[in-house]
């Protein structure tokens, strides 16, 4: 019996220990999943955002070099820029609080990650570029609160309004892949 009551007690106290660890990583902040999955939820699944993303507007920053802004963002499926705050096609909400892709063309002066999705993003930070290519960077955003991240280098060889439109195109799958799949619904006893 003295058996019984001590393994019963080591029980107890692994159990609470486990118990008190599971809710130190949760207060803490910690998560499994991608790494570049910043604040999902649980509507934050690949099959949701699948659909969705193909017809989401693309807040594009920068320009490819020897383009203007027009010619970048007219490349681009559903291309907008310098529209953050103002009345999106006439839908009475800003494209900052509408789901969309933020979308940074090289440059070397960025906001910080979290920051893309900001309707007035925090100071920039300095980046370096890449040698022998632009580097692009997007989040997808639903309204301000980033989602994924992603990001991807082309060759300067390589580097048209027309290759960073396809790279888009590949960043907006790359996004949504990220996103950490449905849970299974929980049996029902």
């Amino acid at each position: 019996m003295n058996m019984l009551n001590r393994i019963s007690n080591q029980t107890c106290r692994g159990t609470g220990t486990v118990a008190l660890l599971c809710l130190v990583a949760l207060a803490s902040g910690c998560a499994v999943g991608p790494p570049r999955v910043t604040q999902a939820i649980a509507e934050d699944h690949p099959d949701v955002w699948a659909t969705r993303v193909r017809e989401l507007p693309v807040d594009v920053h920068g320009t490819v070099p020897g383009e203007t802004s027009a010619q970048t963002v007219a490349a681009i499926d559903h291309g907008v820029a310098e529209q953050a705050q103002a009345d999106f096609h006439h839908t009475g909400v800003s494209l900052g609080a509408m789901p969309r892709v933020v979308v940074y063309v090289g440059g070397t002066s960025v906001p910080a990650r979290d920051q893309y999705c900001a309707l007035d993003p925090g100071r920039n930070r300095s980046v370096t570029a890449p040698r022998n290519g632009t580097l692009i960077r997007s989040e997808l955003c639903d309204g301000p609160r980033p989602i994924a991240y992603a990001r991807l280098t082309i060759a300067d060889a390589n580097l048209t309004a027309a290759s960073v439109a396809q790279a888009v195109q590949g960043l907006k799958s790359e996004l949504v892949e990220s996103l950490p799949p449905p849970e299974p619904p929980l049996p029902e006893y």
